[in-house]
């Protein structure tokens, strides 16, 4: 060039911008990768969190079906005891008055 005409330096200065704005992408794509990473093993726990809880009611309902039945088991003994209770009372009941009879 010769020393009349005028020195360009937009292109210099578009250069430096694309750089910079690729600076910035670069820095915002990796903490965009590190906040992807947290999420990613936040999911997993979750997941692992949400299959125990889902075991744990299985186990649950299982147990609450097997309790009504236990429930009905329990109030058929109770009135055989009941009736054998009874029964021994009367016995007792016999024997005091053989007791006093004799």
């Amino acid at each position: 060039m010769e020393n009349t005409e005028e020195v360009n330096l937009e292109s210099c200065s578009s250069w430096e911008k694309t750089e910079y704005l690729f600076d910035n992408l670069f820095h915002n794509s990796q903490i965009l990768e590190q906040t992807c990473e947290k999420v990613r093993n936040e999911n997993n726990k979750l997941k692992k969190e949400k299959e125990d809880l889902e075991k744990m009611l299985e186990t649950f309902k299982k147990s609450q079906i097997q309790k009504p039945c236990q429930k009905d088991e329990s109030k058929e003994e109770n009135k055989v005891l009941k009736k054998n209770v009874h029964k021994l009372e009367n016995d007792i009941t016999k024997f005091v008055k053989s007791t006093k009879t004799f």
